[in-house]
């Protein structure tokens, strides 16, 4: 199988000879091998397992994002990404940067409802006068 992960700046991996994969989804791991049917599925933060043609396992680091499988193509698109060989620093990784990182999203995410609440406030009000 061919693997790519994109980021939004960037191919992130392009990887061919991928012979199987555990991708952690919203619902659980999901095994992935060449002759499963295609389908898509949301990806949640986590750590990806794969196997290279060598038989090498390797790990790399999911935020969320999104997975398709098609044919022999696996694409996973999400937010970040890291690969290293021990998965215990790939889980601190996830742990320290990536949820770190949604909890900003989530504090920028409320300052902007409460900006925009205030816009359509003043605005309203603006609009009764």
């Amino acid at each position: 199988m061919q693997l790519k992960v994109l980021l939004p700046s960037m191919v992130f991996l392009d990887i061919a000879g991928v012979l199987r994969m555990n991708v952690p989804t919203i619902a659980g791991y999901v095994g992935i091998y060449p002759q499963r049917l295609d389908f898509v599925s949301a990806i949640a933060p986590g750590i990806m397992d794969w196997q290279n043609a060598d038989g090498e396992n390797l790990y790399t680091a999911l935020d969320g994002g999104v997975m398709s499988k098609t044919g022999n193509q696996v694409l996973c698109s999400v937010h970040n990404a890291a690969t290293d060989s021990d998965p215990a620093k790939l889980q601190d990784i996830i742990e320290k940067q990536f949820l770190a990182l949604n909890t900003q999203q989530q504090a920028v995410r409320l300052t902007l409802s409460k900006l925009e609440s205030s816009l359509l406030l003043r605005l309203r009000r603006f609009q009764l006068e």
